[in-house]
């Protein structure tokens, strides 16, 4: 399948470019509780009054976008200081209204409740939060309390998973602060960034952190947890006035209830025997801030925990996940880390709720369609049989598509079950599969596609692969300008269209408001569809669209947890995978591609 190598530069200098299938379908999340404890600030009320009338109710019946606007008020009904009001459309000209979920959990942030946020991927959780924070009066220490002159001290607390998404939040604070006043104050007052192997070693920061004491420390796990150690004074635990734990399910590492019941007792032990730096940072914090916490794993066995008086006043906490489950919820709950009258919110329930309330525009639906080929090991590119070709979509009857689901030959006809066989197993980053996704996103990518490669996968040699065929491949790092330009409105950034690779671990959270497409490779672990979620969930921010293109081999063969595991069957894992999630891959036209294919 060396026609990459003939054709695609050509063809894109030729303006060669096809368009997406016209139909669009999109992944399905869950609503972890019927019932929710809603804050309604006071100008929603008043919103909901002034548009009760019976022509309004006959509009609102019109389809509703994936990220619902509200359309009676702005962030400063919601408590927005009016500097970040003013600064907001000149750093972020695209954010025009708040979301549904960022006009509930804004006024709940800053009126000091617990919120725990449950909300599709795009929908401006991370942004919302920093906004609500960034509104919070300066904490005092409570060491100096009764003099006239108290040194301000670090307000709120901010747990990443990773160092890309703490690059992206201190991006949006500097474009703020730098809106925001005419001379601003430095940046490290406002917020501070503490990452392992970043440019300042670990001893450089606490000194950073003594001297000059942030507003807002953001952090990663694993550099707060050497912090906390070395010198736990330096993050001021006593004096915190909100903690913010972001991509929560996945610090917290709480097996979900619809994990494999052959790995249901492993996940556990491992749960309760090797708790996440995360988890012990919190389990520090926690108890000496929250009256009754305790550790996670003594939630269930303490129903009546004795109560630690705190001299300090209760710290807030603030967690949010696209893929918040009923174990995190009740382990959250019954460890008492979040307060009786604490509030847990729902994107869908708050959609549904509060239609009164949501802007309705002209503008075109913008949806993700998917994708799925499989690649031989001979070269031979195809669409999985089960992919619906244009008009076809969702015609199948339930139980055809029930008996196609026990056939164990699903997906990929190519061959039988005992030629499968004598198929040779290849590596989800073999050379005919990145040929595959240098000739897609030479064809296809306008300006910003993301390489997601399995847990395991060496980035370095697959971008060394991608830019011997001539593609413009570079890690995701967000610490550069360049990476923060690819943020921005187009036209800004650089022309050459630009492949971020990366792992799952790494991409949660990340905003790349250009990103059009994600590669995904190799067979997907049935388990973990709350992983493909946030994968699939770079695009289609804010509503915007985009492509989720997943490429596999006939046979896989990859190193995983320490063994050699082989997959026989990578299509017929895949339908299974996507009617877990309630995907529907789309017909794509191989033959505008000059390759040796298999329709």
């Amino acid at each position: 399948m060396n026609a990459f190598l003939r054709t695609s530069h050509c063809l894109r200098a030729n303006g060669r470019l096809h368009a997406s299938p016209p139909s669009y379908r999109l992944v399905r999340r869950s609503v972890i509780r019927p019932s929710l404890r809603l804050v309604r600030h006071s100008s929603q009320t008043a919103a909901a009054d002034a548009t009760s009338s019976a022509p309004f109710q006959a509009e609102v019946r019109r389809p509703l976008g994936r990220v619902p606007l509200v359309r009676a008020f702005g962030f400063r009904e919601l408590g927005i200081r009016d500097p970040i009001v003013h600064a907001l459309p000149k750093a972020f000209p695209d954010v025009e209204r708040p979301t549904l979920s960022q006009a509930e959990f804004i006024p709940a942030i800053l009126n000091g409740k617990d919120v725990l946020l449950h909300d599709e991927t795009g929908t401006g959780k991370s942004f919302g939060t920093i906004l609500a924070l960034l509104s919070k009066p300066r904490a005092k220490s409570a060491s100096q309390a009764g003099r006239r002159q108290q040194s301000p001290c670090i307000t709120s607390l901010v747990v990443v998973p990773h160092r890309d998404l703490g690059f992206q939040m201190m991006h949006w604070i500097e474009s703020i602060v730098k809106h925001s006043e005419p001379h601003p104050p430095p940046l490290d007052s406002f917020a501070q960034l503490v990452v392992r192997g970043g440019s300042a070693p670990a001893g450089e920061q606490i000194d950073r952190l003594r001297a000059a004491p942030p507003h807002i420390l953001i952090g990663t796990p694993q550099a707060l947890w050497e912090i906390f150690e070395t010198d736990r004074q330096a993050l001021q635990v006593e004096d915190l006035a909100t903690l913010v734990v972001d991509e929560v399910d996945y610090l917290l590492d709480i097996p979900p209830p619809y994990v494999r019941q052959s790995r249901h007792g492993a996940a556990w032990k491992n749960f309760n025997k090797h708790p996440s730096l995360a988890r012990r940072l919190l389990e520090e914090i926690l108890p000496l801030r929250k009256p009754g916490a305790v550790p996670l794993a003594q939630a269930e066995f303490d129903d009546k925990p004795k109560i630690r008086t705190t001299t300090t006043r209760p710290i807030q906490v603030v967690m949010s996940s696209a893929t918040v489950h009923s174990n995190l919820t009740e382990h959250l709950m019954d460890a008492r880390w979040m307060r009786e009258d604490g509030i847990i919110l729902s994107g869908k329930k708050l959609a549904k709720t509060n239609a009164h309330m949501i802007l309705e525009d002209d503008k075109e639906r913008t949806e993700v369609v998917h994708h799925a080929f499989v690649v031989s090991a001979g070269g031979h590119l195809a669409n999985v049989e089960f992919a619906a070709k244009p008009g076809e979509e969702g015609k199948k009857s339930e139980k055809k598509q029930e008996r196609q689901d026990e056939d164990r030959s699903s997906g990929y006809r190519e061959k039988s079950t005992s030629q499968a066989q004598k198929v040779p197993p290849q590596s989800p980053t073999s050379a005919h599969i990145m040929e595959a996704v240098a000739t897609f996103f030479a064809l296809d990518v306008p300006r910003l596609a993301l390489l997601v490669l399995p847990p395991n996968t060496s980035v370095q040699k697959a971008l060394s692969e991608l830019q011997d065929l001539g593609i413009n491949a570079r890690t995701l790092d967000l610490r550069s300008g360049e990476m923060g330009r690819m943020g921005r409105p187009a036209g800004q950034a650089e022309a050459e269209p630009t492949l971020l690779v990366a792992t799952p671990a790494t991409v949660r959270g990340v905003d790349l408001p250009e990103l059009t497409h994600v590669f995904c490779v190799g067979a997907p672990d049935v388990a973990s569809a709350d992983v493909f979620k946030h994968v699939a969930g770079r695009v289609d921010r804010f509503g915007r669209g985009g492509k989720v293109i997943t490429i596999m081999n006939e046979r896989e063969q990859e190193y995983r947890d320490g063994m050699v595991r082989t997959t026989k069957n990578p299509a017929g894992l895949l339908r299974t995978f996507y009617r877990k999630l309630g995907i529907e891959p789309q017909w794509f036209d191989l033959s505008t591609m000059d390759l040796t294919v298999v329709e």
